[in-house]
């Protein structure tokens, strides 16, 4: 099971930022439900009230995954008109994602091309009372600070 902070790219223009869609981390699950000619992955997560905070389709080919550093991954959602960003709890799951939902090509590629992609700096991790916020059920915590 892969855990991440679900994040969106909220407003337009010249303002644009991460706005988190989850209060802390969260079960990420992926599954594909189309294998031909096209693979589609269905991604969902699900906070602790276990309300559906996130549910996006990843087509391959098509979507470019772009790893922003080795925990943050975001990709342009076209049929949603949206960019959603991942920031996973350890560097192995953000490249275990990777592997999963990226089109082969694109699975060997060291940065992908930020062409298409919004001008971002991934957001930064939020100090919080994380433990006290955090359900029994959830990981432990590593202090992966990203960057901007």
């Amino acid at each position: 099971r892969l855990w991440a902070d679900v994040f969106r790219v909220h407003g337009d223009g010249e303002y644009m930022r991460w706005e988190r869609v989850s209060d802390d981390v969260v079960p990420v699950n992926i599954s594909c439900v189309e294998d031909t000619p096209t693979t589609v992955f269905h991604v969902t997560a699900y906070n602790r009230q276990v309300e559906k905070i996130f549910d996006v389709k990843i087509s391959q080919p098509g979507t470019i995954i772009c790893p922003a550093t080795e925990c943050f991954v975001h990709w342009r959602d076209t049929a949603g008109h949206c960019e959603w960003g991942l920031n996973f709890s350890t560097p192995t799951d953000a490249q275990r994602f990777r592997d999963c939902c990226s089109f082969p090509t694109q699975r060997f590629a060291r940065k992908a091309s930020s062409a298409s992609s919004l001008r971002l700096s991934p957001p930064r991790r939020q100090k919080s009372k994380a433990a006290s916020a955090s359900s029994p059920s959830s990981p432990v915590r590593h202090s992966h600070h990203i960057t901007s």
